[in-house]
């Protein structure tokens, strides 16, 4: 299965690459349960944080996304 973002080539992401967002976010969530921890872990892990709030763009893309071919699709169905 295939999700397209809204980036400007329409890439689409793998439901491999899917996961792995997901994997980024809970081992985000496993060790940060606050503002300092979020601070202490980009010390020790900022390649973690950094690939964390990708996952979290690329989920919010995904999703908009998504809100806008439903708005087009139902804007197209109001008009027949």
């Amino acid at each position: 299965m295939l999700v397209f973002t809204d980036t400007p080539a329409q890439v689409p992401v793998s439901l491999q690459q899917q996961q792995s967002l997901s994997g980024a976010i809970e081992e985000y969530e496993r060790q940060v349960n606050g503002p300092e921890a979020r601070q202490q872990l980009q010390k020790l892990n900022p390649s973690l944080v950094a690939e964390r709030d990708r996952a979290i763009v690329e989920l919010r893309r995904e999703r908009i996304q998504k809100e806008l071919v439903a708005r087009v699709q139902s804007s197209r169905s109001l008009h027949r």
